[in-house]
């Protein structure tokens, strides 16, 4: 297979020619409906009521794609049948980079050697680590034989570090393997895990999966932002009406590629720098003529993606900078729907009830307005209430999702100021470069295999 021609862009799916009227729209709608609250002009609240039966249906429509999203994606369950996959079942190449993952990789590691798979190989990449975690997989290299445990080699010139990682474990993997399978130091996999993703992807003939994790939150900010992650994966999985995704999905947490599949696209050597690694390999699986899938494991994956509120802010305004391509405007664009679609219902019902209450007379415009915010709040709801398929959090945390959205706000304007201020973004103490709008250049002559 050779990789197909650009399909132009590949670095970002999100058009700030499209992004800018819209955000200017959001912004003008709730500033329109704040202000008629406040002043009480009777036109502007009339004004408002389109405003806020917009919302109320594009919240209700969001719950409807993720409701049916979540019912149609296959669900590859802990306790089915092993579907019928010839026998023996295929090699895998498990690849695990990992950089200062001291917090967690211990719990990760155990799991990943206690899976039941015949003929799995597992490769941990430790990536320059510069905490207890060089030492942690030594001892457990040697408490699990079966594991091997390597160090990544100095990060070339252009590269990224993750990229790096999972490059050289290709190269050092089984070249007889049929399935590479890409996934973070964090992620605990059931006993069985591997073997139902490999039976779901031979059976439907896939040549890349994604599967979505289930994500465990331990306080209420890592609830709440559990539930905006997972809304968004689901969303990003499948298309309205069961189509392919605008953009092939791929989630960095499992990845499981056809090592023919990798190998002809270039795998990570194609976008040795890009920091959304996951989404560029689906892409160029996608290009190379691999079937691309996705599917909810939350039964078999799970993880603690963040440990506390610092390392909340650390690593999502990182994430969003990168999937904003660093740029002001679509990071605002986001602000305006956290905003209009998640922060101001309650408030906006809340207020207008309270000047019902505190004045006489009928105020038709006021009431409708009410009723209708309070509808977008209770509709805000539905889709939380089904996170809890593929999140833990605790089921009271539903009815706080405004502070979910504010707290997805906050961090984003915490983004913007960073960016304004000029300040790299940066992780554990690399610097990462935003795509761009650029195509991604042309396949180098690392792919050949002679090259970290």
């Amino acid at each position: 297979m050779e990789v197909k021609a650009p399909l132009g862009d590949l670095e970002s799916p999100f058009d700030p020619s499209l992004s800018r009227p819209l955000m200017v729209a959001r912004f003008a709608g709730a500033a329109l409906v704040i202000g008629a609250v406040i002043s009480g002009v009777s036109p502007f609240e009339w004004m408002s009521v389109p405003v806020l039966l917009w919302v109320l249906l594009v919240v209700w429509g969001g719950h409807v794609l993720f409701a049916e999203n979540l019912h149609s994606l296959p669900n590859l369950r802990a306790n089915a049948s092993r579907q019928t996959v010839p026998l023996p079942l295929p090699t895998v190449s498990l690849i695990v980079p990992a950089r200062n993952e001291e917090v967690g990789i211990e719990s990760a590691v155990r799991a990943l050697a206690a899976i039941d798979y015949p003929g799995l190989e597992i490769l941990i990449i430790d990536d320059h680590s510069s905490d207890a975690t060089p030492r942690i997989l030594q001892r457990l290299a040697c408490e699990f034989p079966h594991l091997r445990v390597l160090a990544a080699p100095e990060v070339p010139e252009g590269w990224a570090g993750k990229p790096n990682a999972c490059w050289f474990g290709f190269l050092q993997s089984n070249p007889g393997a049929r399935w590479l399978l890409f996934t973070d130091a964090r992620v605990i996999f059931s006993r069985n895990a591997v073997s139902r993703a490999v039976s779901h992807a031979e059976a439907t003939r896939s040549g890349f999966l994604s599967c979505i994790q289930r994500f465990d939150g331990e306080n209420l900010s890592e609830e709440l932002v559990a539930i905006i992650q997972n809304r968004g994966a689901v969303l990003s999985a499948r298309a309205f009406g069961g189509g392919a995704p605008a953009a092939p999905f791929g989630l960095g947490g499992f990845m499981l590629i056809r090592r023919d599949v990798y190998a002809a696209s270039g795998g990570h050597s194609l976008f040795p720098s890009h920091p959304e690694e996951d989404f560029m390999l689906a892409k160029y699986a996608h290009r190379c003529g691999a079937t691309t899938s996705a599917a909810i494991a939350s039964e078999l994956l799970s993880i603690r993606r963040y440990h506390g509120f610092a390392d909340i802010r650390q690593r999502i305004v990182r994430t969003l900078r990168c999937a904003a391509s660093d740029r002001v405007v679509d990071l605002a664009n986001r602000i305006s729907l956290q905003l209009v679609l998640g922060v101001l219902p309650l408030p906006l019902a809340i207020s207008g009830l309270l000047r019902l209450g505190a004045t006489r007379g009928l105020q038709p415009a006021l009431a409708v307005i009410s009723l209708l915010a309070f509808l977008a709040y209770l509709a805000g709801t539905c889709t939380p209430r089904n996170c809890r398929r593929i999140c833990r959090f605790r089921s009271w945390v539903v009815w706080l999702h405004p502070l979910g959205a504010a707290l997805w706000t906050w961090l984003l304007l915490l983004a913007i100021t960073e960016r304004l201020r000029g300040q790299t973004i940066s992780w554990r103490g690399r610097t990462i470069n935003a795509p761009t709008q650029t195509a991604p250049a042309s396949r180098s002559s690392v792919v050949g295999g002679d090259g970290l």
